[in-house]
């Protein structure tokens, strides 16, 4: 609506004054948008709400500003080069976005530590400021006399094509959002596997908007239709395997993202009109992102917006095949079909129904009876029952991973199982301090409660959970907590702070570290300044037990570096699988050498050399040289 001049007067204020404000940061914060680890709300807000919160006030207004540069750009070069297309711009934006995510776990994060990271960054972020300011500057005196305000053309935008763009774009982020915690949770929870979505994500921006040749509607149409329905039975069963998981799962979502991304730029306006353009498909991304990441985990007790999402994505190419006539669809469609109103009618009535008997069939063959489903803002966990020859079995997962299971009757029920069972280390660090009375243990991570099965009269538990409604499933679906003799305390919030929080501190005879989900590892539980907190709730002669059971990280050089930067004695100990006991590995690290030289823990002790690495901090930490 405004002339160039007035744009270009605007947006160099808000840089200058943005850049000023960033300036200011470099002397109050340790480093620009990092204003550090117990920055936070009080436990009193959702999570929700403080995450928006701390984006916020720390990236919020650089973030503001950078998200107008590449649109402002591209639409002052449509107004001085008439005769060039800015949207092949689109594309080039979005490849250095995939080049800052791919380069940034490689080349960035394992070689500086964070606070020098957002120094570099701020820098960095002072001269784009720079950058912008001289080409304000450049544009307002070659161009902004001289350019006349635009002047709407003859196409003119209608609601119905402001809906398309609006759907399409929240259709492949939805698929985008949906897919990545179904791949992350469900599939394989493998560290930086979320970098994989998106990546696909930017790289169908790339290709749609690099040209109309690499949008090909049969292929990415007939492929989603062979993919899509694999996500389905992803999301209500096990995957068959890993590797075939994340191929289908990459193969859904590229092809979805494809449709809808090449259906935009197939509709793309004017580019007087580009400015409004990319707002609505900003805008639909938006709309995407809250329902996934607010709404949702309010309204949902299970993962519902997968069903949404590929719903939406298969009548995009329904659509897109009925409306192509190179398509076999287009040509063949009225045999069956009277008009188009009845093939989406079709599609409206036919995948509810496909969903729900791909459910009943799913759950007749499954091992498993749903018990049920609760959802909190820490994601969808499943309380599941299977029948065994010692009595029912209720099992708790998340995603597919299990976080604790106990048995509804007989003498097993009150016996500790699963990763604590007979020969882990953790019974180990806990038989040995049973060797005093009334011992106190402080447990990051509730589960199911089983550690409580190791309690006796006098001694203290007391677990610190992130997620309340994981405290209501032990508390309502298992009886461990109510079983144990032992006194249970349960405090929620992050383990970490919450204990570092408390007023009248308790000393631990055993402090166990298990807050993991599946390869998801809490780097903040695992850094130095982390383990200084322990150890002054620590006894002297108490044992840290460090639940690294792992497919994908060996966190046992990381430990190492541990003990030797606290002068402490550890040992690792692996459990094989037998019986009611998981395949489990746990670290423990004490500064009382007589406790690991205990029988108990000397018959299961894991001998050998391990590589050197670099200790974790609150500044740093290289995911990458842990990988197995």
């Amino acid at each position: 609506k405004w002339s160039l001049k007035k744009q270009i007067v605007l947006h160099a204020v808000l840089v200058l004054v943005i850049t000023g404000i960033l300036l200011f940061l470099f002397g109050t914060w340790k480093a620009p948008i990092l204003p550090g680890i117990g920055f936070k709300l009080s436990d009193s807000y959702s999570p929700i709400v403080q995450v928006l919160v701390l984006l916020t006030v720390s990236v919020g207004l650089p973030y503001f500003l950078l998200s107008t540069t590449s649109v402002l750009l591209q639409k002052w070069f449509g107004m001085t080069a008439t005769t060039k297309s800015p949207y092949p711009l689109y594309a080039l934006s979005n490849a250095a976005s995939l080049l800052a995510l791919l380069s940034y776990p490689i080349l960035i994060e394992p070689f500086l530590p964070l606070q020098q990271q957002g120094f570099l960054w701020g820098v960095g972020f002072v001269a784009y400021g720079v950058t912008l300011v001289l080409c304000c500057l450049r544009m307002f005196f070659a161009h902004a006399t001289t350019v006349p305000k635009q002047k709407a053309t003859a196409v003119v935008i209608t609601k119905r094509s402001i809906s398309i763009w609006l759907f399409l774009s929240a259709t492949a982020t939805m698929m985008f959002l949906a897919v990545t915690t179904l791949l992350t949770q469900s599939v394989a929870p493998i560290p930086f596997l979320w970098i994989l979505p998106l990546s696909i994500y930017l790289l169908s921006f790339i290709l749609c908007f690099s040209g109309a040749h690499w949008y090909w509607r049969n292929v990415y149409a007939y492929l989603f239709a062979v993919t899509a329905p694999w996500l389905l039975i992803f999301s209500l069963s096990t995957v068959p395997s890993v590797w075939f998981g994340i191929v289908v799962c990459s193969l859904a979502l590229f092809s979805a993202c494809m449709l809808c991304h090449g259906e935009l730029y197939q509709r793309k306006p004017a580019p007087v009109y580009l400015d409004r353009y990319y707002v609505f498909i900003a805008l639909g991304s938006v709309i995407s992102g809250v329902f996934v990441g607010i709404i949702a985990p309010l309204v949902f007790r299970g993962f519902w917006e997968i069903y949404i999402a590929v719903y939406l994505a298969f009548f995009v190419a329904i659509v897109a095949l009925v409306h192509y006539k190179q398509s076999f669809v287009y040509r063949h469609y009225r045999r069956f079909f009277l008009s188009e109103r009845e093939v989406y009618a079709c599609l409206g009535i036919g995948f509810p129904v496909v969903v729900i008997m791909l459910g009943f069939v799913i759950t007749f063959l499954s091992q498993y009876k749903l018990v049920g489903s609760w959802r909190d803002f820490y994601g969808v966990v499943d309380v599941k029952e299977r029948s065994t020859p010692h009595g029912k079995l209720s099992v708790l997962f998340h995603g597919n991973i299990i976080h604790g299971v106990q048995y509804a009757t007989g003498p097993k029920r009150y016996r500790a199982n699963s990763y604590y069972g007979d020969g882990t280390g953790v019974r180990d660090a806990i038989v040995y301090a049973k060797r005093k009375n009334n011992i106190s243990v402080g447990v990051l991570g509730l589960g199911v409660g089983t550690l409580a099965a190791f309690g006796r009269k006098g001694d203290i538990y007391t677990f610190y959970e992130i997620s309340q409604q994981v405290v209501d499933i032990a508390h309502d679906k298992f009886t461990y907590l109510k079983d144990t003799p032992a006194k249970t305390e349960i405090i929620v919030g992050d383990g970490r702070l919450a204990m570092a929080k408390e007023t009248n501190p308790r000393k631990f005879d055993v402090i166990v570290l298990d807050a993991f989900s599946g390869d998801a590892i809490p780097v903040h539980l695992l850094t130095k300044e982390a383990f200084e907190l322990y150890l002054t709730r620590l006894n002297p002669d108490g044992i840290i037990a460090v639940n690294i059971t792992n497919n994908y990280v060996n966190l046992k050089p990381l430990l190492v570096q541990v003990a030797h930067a606290f002068d402490l004695e550890y040992a690792f100990i692996y459990t094989p699988r037998m019986a009611d006991t998981y395949a489990a590995e746990w670290g423990l690290l004490t500064r009382d050498k007589a406790a690991l030289q205990s029988s108990v823990i000397q018959r299961t002790k894991q001998h050998g050399s391990y590589p050197s690495v670099s200790l974790w901090t609150d500044d740093y930490s290289n995911l990458f040289q842990l990988l197995k």
